[in-house]
């Protein structure tokens, strides 16, 4: 599960509550680890999200990406 610092690509990748979690203050940091460290459900669900976000971002996706771009240009 990602737990990744509100800044830059990574807001556009993780969705906070949803596929990882954002922070910004290091109590935030500590809040949220622990939220999954204690929360079994809470951590599969977040992990499954993750895992199918990631899907959009194999080798495959990008090249498949590059030629539609190709082909519109």
């Amino acid at each position: 599960v990602p737990v990744v610092i509100k800044a830059g690509g990574q807001v556009e990748i993780v969705k906070d509550n949803e596929n990882g979690f954002l922070w910004e203050t290091e109590e935030e940091l500590l809040e949220k680890t622990h939220k999954i460290a204690v929360d079994h459900d809470l951590l599969e669900s977040i992990a499954s999200e993750s895992i199918n976000t990631s899907s959009n971002f194999t080798v495959e996706r990008f090249y498949e990406e590059l030629r539609s771009e190709e082909h519109t240009s």
